[in-house]
């Protein structure tokens, strides 16, 4: 049994070796099983040694409730060299990784869903505060050393290779991985580099990605240039494939992504940021305070879908989750929903519901305009006529009696017969005037006119709006009978849904063989296997594009990414191949079990969205009939505002009817 000893000179046995890395191995230590130790394999330089005491000085119980951090170094020999250090162990966590890519979460992390990944990111984003807070730069940011466990609490691990300060010198960070380093860092020696908080925050904002949005990368896309566009590429050149400005940059998401605006305002806002040009030049990416804040509306924005217990979105948006399904696109949350649906009472009863339905008809509802052209002239008084009439009126009558008094003198003149003379001329003249004015320029004739036209057209304007409104009415009634006509069908499909359940779970039997290759090549992960040419970048742009395990390999799925040209294409098909060959068909197994429920779960998916559309459809009739009625009401009072136009014009017509018959 290996023996070391802390910096107080108290001996420590180590136990099992738990893991190992490039750097050294982590043992037990079985009298502090709350606390493990890291022991190099190589002898550590002063400066190392230097990075770790500065890093026991700096701890923190801020610090320690989120990382891995050291808190006594151990030498193989009391007072030696250190070789090592005692650290809190991690126990009940897994990567990051296995929660953020679909695949890996099925097995691993089962019932989360996505309300679990944003509180994920949430947390990630507190633990990078507190370190922050106490001047800890990460560097290193990677899937690797972010740890989250069941209750979606994170911890930091590798925390020895973390960016320090102490009494003025820099320990620096000495590794990074390309698709988490920020543009400005891509062509960095990072030995040379003292990070900064902004590069975390690079690192942070791509990691917070990939747990929201199914492990896509938001630099690996599809690239509609020439050439392979590897991330680290895409990075440096701030191609951001699900920005805004993505199109200007030839790129645009993979298949079945979600959209940006998919996580509200404030999240797409931060992550625009966080990847844009002008914060790696300024050095202001949002930071984890800026997270935690907008995390935490997006997770208090959230429903359940009405169609799937296991998809959750935004409140007042259609369900993102149902829209990638609907497209051919994966069940993200297929896990989630199978363990949520069978714990949910169905007390739906269709006979009581389709009584309910059948005995709601659409009542008689017309048009009841009046029959009369002139309805309600009692108690109407016309408007008066203008008074220029008047005027001609006067006029006329003038004339009129110029020649009746000119008809007179000449009737005297006959006995006068120079009188006569000059009389008969007057009365020949006013009394064709007298004519022309009487037949040709009638007093009130052009009011007459016009208030004719008027009443025409209130009579053609009321015709209009009844034919407007039968057709109106009729259309609220084939809206009624449509949406009956549509739950007629959701009772019928309803009614076979369990008989076609039945004959699919048949067919389902005879493809046992294929069923259990399934499972099988979905428990191959490409990032646990060794295959030429494919290393931790190309299995990143790989997931980036749905495709993790053995099952996601064909010619086809590997040849859409960009950068897997026929070479590696063919070493992915034949690690397949080399899978598939170690199955063995199990008889006795028959259909795998999740297999057999993700089936009667689609079928109770659909039984549940017949029976909402039938438990909503009394409402909706009735919905309908309310609509018009209403409708009705509102044109009843248009009806009398119309009759009363039409009998005020009529009133209006008939005195100038009068004045120009003189009657």
């Amino acid at each position: 049994m290996t023996t070391v000893y802390d910096e107080h000179g108290r001996r420590i046995v180590l136990g099992s070796e738990l893991g190992r890395g490039a750097e050294g191995a982590v043992f037990e230590a079985p009298s502090m099983p709350n606390h493990v130790v890291k022991i190099y394999f190589r002898r550590l330089d002063q400066e190392h040694q230097d990075k770790i005491r500065a890093a026991i000085r700096l701890n923190s119980p801020e610090i320690s409730s989120v990382a891995a951090w050291p808190i006594s170094a151990v030498a193989a020999q009391q007072s030696g060299q250190i070789s090592g250090f005692v650290m809190p162990r991690v126990s009940g966590f897994r990567e990051v990784h296995e929660l953020s890519a679909p695949a890996h979460r099925k097995s691993s992390f089962p019932k989360a869903d996505w309300r679990f990944l944003i509180a994920t990111a949430l947390n990630l984003s507190i633990a990078v505060q507190r370190l922050h807070a106490r001047g800890v730069v990460i560097g290193d940011v990677n899937q690797k050393n972010i740890m989250v466990n069941h209750q979606a609490l994170v911890r930091l691990v590798d925390c020895d290779s973390y960016q320090i300060s102490d009494g003025g010198k820099v320990y620096r960070c000495r590794v990074g991985v390309g698709e988490f380093t920020p543009p400005e860092l891509q062509s960095s020696k990072f030995e040379d580099v003292n990070r900064l908080a902004n590069h975390d925050l690079f690192g942070l904002a791509v990691t917070i990605f990939q747990l929201l949005m199914m492990g896509r990368h938001p630099f690996a896309g599809r690239f509609f240039g020439n050439g392979d566009m590897p991330i680290p590429k895409a990075i440096s050149e701030f191609r951001f494939a699900f920005g805004a400005n993505g199109q200007q940059f030839q790129m645009s998401p993979p298949p079945h992504s979600l959209l940006l605006s998919d996580l509200g305002g404030p999240v797409s806002a931060l992550f625009e940021k966080a990847f844009s040009k002008s914060a790696s030049a300024q050095g202001n990416r949002p930071r984890a305070t800026d997270w935690i804040s907008a995390l935490d509306i997006l997770g208090r924005s959230l429903r359940t879908c009405i169609n799937d217990p296991g998809h959750f979105h935004l409140a007042g948006k259609a369900c993102h989750w149902c829209r990638i399904e609907a497209g051919n696109g994966p069940y993200f949350f297929v896990t989630v929903t199978l363990a949520t649906v069978p714990q949910q009472g169905n007390a739906f009863d269709l006979s009581k519901v389709w009584l309910e339905i059948s005995q709601i008809v659409f009542p008689a509802i017309s048009f009841q305009g009046s029959s009369n052209s002139n309805p309600g002239l009692n108690g109407l008084a016309p408007a008066p006529l203008p008074k220029t009439s008047d005027d001609t009126l006067w006029f006329r009558r003038v004339t009129g009696a110029t020649c009746l008094v000119s008809s007179a003198v000449t009737l005297f003149g006959c006995l006068l017969p120079p009188v006569a003379l000059f009389t008969i001329p007057l009365v020949i003249i006013f009394g064709c005037w007298h004519l022309v004015l009487r037949f040709f320029f009638r007093p009130h004739q052009d009011e007459q006119r016009r208030r004719t036209q008027v009443w025409n057209d209130c009579v053609a304007d009321y015709e209009k709006f009844k034919r407007d409104t039968e057709a109106f009415l009729a259309r609220f009634r084939q809206e009624f009978f449509e949406r009956k006509r549509d739950l007629e069908k959701a009772k019928k499909d309803l009614e076979s849904v369990k008989e076609r359940c039945r004959q699919d779970l048949l067919k389902l039997k005879d493809s046992a063989r294929e069923e259990q290759l399934k499972e099988f090549l979905e428990s191959q992960f490409i990032s646990s296997a060794r295959i030429s040419g494919i290393g931790p970048g190309r299995v990143t742009m790989l997931e980036a594009h749905g495709i993790e395990t053995a099952y996601d390999v064909s010619n086809a799925s590997v040849g859409r990414v960009p950068g897997f040209g026929p070479t590696l294409t063919t070493n992915l098909v034949v690690w397949r191949t080399m899978c598939e060959a170690r199955f063995v068909f199990d008889p006795k197994k028959g259909i795998p079990v999740q297999r057999l429920q993700q089936l009667r779960l689609l079928y109770v998916s659909k039984e549940r969205s017949l029976e909402r559309t039938l438990v909503a459809g009394p409402a909706s009739l009735k919905g309908v009939i309310q609509k018009a009625r209403s409708h009705v009401e509102t044109i009843r009072i248009r009806c009398l505002d119309y009759e009363k136009r039409i009998a005020q014009a009529f009133v209006d017509k008939q005195l100038a009817d009068k004045a120009v018959s003189g009657k």
